[in-house]
């Protein structure tokens, strides 16, 4: 080797020591700055020595940004990578001293530059933020959210890009759609189910209410099959009997006549126990009043506080309120302790609401109220109440306490104005001669009498036996009270023997609107139950006396006679 050679090859030498310290002065720097064991450099240049701070904050923020789970990198604004931290270069595979000074984009599909280039342009005003694929050096493409902002430095425009890796948020955002499609479906699922089980519980009630209604029914169909035929039977029996007895009497006879009253006597409970005399034409106002009476016998004073007029529900509904309100009586004997009970019914603001209260021994009001709600034992009574209230657009509330009495209340809409029950002031009578008849011969006698009862061979015994005195004379007969009322205009008899419960117009309504009309005229009533409450309605509607049937061979002619000598 020449000298000169040799000295080219030391002059190498040197140069790459040379240049190979100042690389380790680099990175010791580097390492200092990243690592904030100095606060400051001094860095010679054209104007002399500058030195640069580093303070204390941003050594904390160097090893918060070094050590935080996304990639960090600042760039200028045409993309090139001005810093990276250490995870960004990891994401990419490349050295952290390879990373700095590539430009961003490169990392990014030729189609996502685009967004690139967006999402610059708005980083200038506002953070931005764009769902992209970064692509390492050995091709593996890696979800990422990118975010960038535009930091406040001068000259020259520089960004603030981080760079979160979604591929373990993938399965999460995943796992998370799903549960969301499952909470949608379960949501769906409980919603239809919900409509179907208050569809199915709407048709239960429904059911229960018809059910109930359909017993209700029933009872007075068979009430009124037992009054009507196999009453009056008994009746006409009794009446024959006691004819019979007149013109000769004997042991038998007695017998047979104990025999006819035990069977009537039975008769009439039957019926008032099927369904109450008088409820639909009369209404829920004296239905209270005769139930009242109905459970003196029992060993309970109702005190019935109830305003003047009917309530105008319809027919369906005043059976349910009467059965419901006659069941928490019925509790009050069984359970309250006491022999004293309140039922007032009020209308109020389109409801009519019916209150059943005692100061009785009362019970746990929670408890109870629970058991209601749920039908359990012990409960059921009450939990039945309650579904036929809501059946028919109402509800039912009780309140109670342990040795201070029990309130229940039965609250349902009305389906129209409170009506008062009052007879038509014009009728229209459509009267055939199976109906009606009337006598046009004259008579000495001095007492005209019209019969008015729905079934024909009551009025045909009836006659029977006014026809045995002298001083009376059935000038006709009716079947209906409307029928009664026309007669009485065309006739004008002295006395009408009424019977109360017929249809169209029941004896009560007549009477009432026959002494308007007439004054002078008498009106005897006439009855198979005879109970206190009927005698105290046909009297205030204007009679002169009850009568029962059965009793009419032996009292008939002895009131009537009474009845036109007082008046």
């Amino acid at each position: 080797m020449s000298r000169e050679q040799r000295r080219s090859y030391e002059d190498l030498v040197k140069e790459n020591e040379a240049l190979h310290g100042q690389l380790e002065e680099a990175n010791e720097v580097l390492t200092a700055i990243r690592t904030g064991t100095v606060d400051a450099l001094v860095v010679e240049g054209p104007k002399g020595e500058q030195v640069y701070s580093l303070t204390g904050a941003d050594h904390q923020y160097r090893i918060f940004v070094e050590h935080m789970n996304e990639g960090a990198v600042t760039v200028d604004e045409n993309g090139v990578i001005l810093y990276a931290n250490r995870l960004f270069s990891t994401l990419v595979g490349l050295p952290l001293e390879l990373t700095v000074g590539r430009e961003l984009p490169r990392f990014l599909s030729p189609d996502e530059r685009l967004q690139w280039d967006e999402l610059i342009r708005a980083a200038n005003g506002k953070p931005s933020r764009r769902e992209l694929a970064l692509l390492s050096v050995c091709g593996e493409s890696i979800p990422i959210l990118l975010s960038a902002r535009r930091l406040p430095t001068e000259p020259g425009r520089c960004y603030c890009c981080i760079v979160s890796d979604l591929r373990g948020q993938e399965s999460i955002l995943k796992r998370e759609r799903v549960l969301e499609q499952w909470n949608r479906e379960l949501a769906q699922a409980v919603t239809e189910k919900t409509a179907e089980l208050v569809q199915s519980q709407n048709r239960l009630r429904a059911l229960t209410t018809e059910l109930n209604l359909s017993e209700q029914r029933e009872r007075k169909r068979l009430a009124t099959e037992l009054h009507d035929y196999l009453a009056q039977l008994l009746v006409v029996g009794k009446m024959h009997l006691d004819l019979i007895k007149r013109k000769s009497g004997g042991p038998l006879v007695d017998e047979l006549d104990e025999t006819l009253d035990k069977a009537l006597s039975y008769t009439r409970t039957l019926v008032a126990q099927l369904s109450p005399p008088f409820f639909h034409e009369l209404g829920l106002p004296y239905a209270f009043k005769w139930l009242a009476e109905q459970l003196k016998p029992r060993g309970l004073r109702v005190k019935v506080e109830v305003e003047d007029g009917r309530p105008s529900v319809t027919d369906d509904h005043a059976t349910l309120l009467f059965q419901a309100a006659r069941e928490l009586l019925m509790n009050v004997v069984k359970h309250a302790g006491t022999d004293e009970a309140r039922l007032a019914m009020t209308i109020r603001e389109g409801t009519v609401r019916i209150e059943v209260s005692d100061d009785g021994s009362g019970f746990d009001g929670a408890a109870l109220n629970s058991a209601a709600a749920s039908g359990s034992q012990g409960g059921f009574g009450l939990f039945s109440i309650r579904e036929r209230m809501l059946a028919m657009g109402g509800r039912f509330e009780m309140t109670s306490r342990t040795g201070e009495g029990t309130r229940a209340t039965l609250i349902t809409p009305l389906s129209g104005a409170p009506t008062v029950a009052s007879p038509p002031s014009e009728l229209t009578t459509d009267m055939s001669a199976a109906d009606v008849t009337v006598s046009h011969a004259q008579s000495a006698a001095s007492i005209r009498i019209l019969l008015v009862d729905d079934h024909a061979m009551i009025r045909q015994g009836l006659r029977s036996i006014l026809n045995a005195y002298a001083d009376v004379e059935v000038v006709g007969e009716a079947a209906a009270g409307d029928e009664a009322v026309a007669l009485v205009d065309q006739l004008l008899p002295s006395v009408v023997v009424m019977d109360i419960n017929m249809p169209k117009m029941n004896g009560i309504e007549a009477t009432t609107t026959i002494k308007t009309r007439h004054p002078s005229v008498v009106v005897i009533g006439l009855s198979v139950q005879a109970d206190v409450l009927s005698r105290s309605e046909m009297l205030r509607a204007g009679a002169a006396a009850l009568v029962t049937k059965e009793a009419a061979v032996e009292e008939l002619h002895h009131a009537i006679q009474g009845a036109v000598n007082k008046s």
